[in-house]
């Protein structure tokens, strides 16, 4: 787990000079989400899908580092390394107990992200399963 703070705006997704970036919807429930003080992700990270956590931050995965991250609504930025290397986690979802499951499409698994940031992936019952 790492936690990363934002040194100069990326040349391709300038952050505005206010510091503030809205995330637009639509999330699990619709909304749109406005976060300060943003938070850059690293040019590897290519984030993919975004989903509401248990604490009122938003998760989402970074299918280029092959993470999963945190980001607070005062945009700060929590990574969780995936034990699969070049996995390419995918899509996510929260669970009703407030653990979060993804997909790792480019390693036939499925992962767990539970509230206490303890990641554990199963592999899928057919090679090539391409779970999304």
């Amino acid at each position: 787990m790492a936690t990363r703070t934002a040194t100069d705006p990326s040349p391709v997704h300038p952050i505005p000079a206010n510091g503030r970036v809205v995330l637009f919807g639509p999330l699990v429930d619709g909304t749109n989400i406005e976060v300060g003080d943003f938070t850059q992700l690293g040019p590897d990270s290519g984030p993919t899908v975004i989903t509401n956590g248990p604490d009122g931050a938003l998760r989402f995965t970074e299918y280029g580092a092959h993470r999963i991250g945190r980001i607070t609504t005062d945009g700060r930025v929590t990574e969780f390394s995936v034990p699969t290397p070049e996995c390419g986690p995918f899509g996510i979802a929260q669970r009703p107990d407030g653990a979060l499951w993804f997909t790792d499409t480019a390693a036939d698994r499925i992962g767990r992200l539970t509230t206490g940031g303890v990641v554990r992936e199963f592999r899928c019952l057919a090679p090539g399963c391409f779970p999304r």
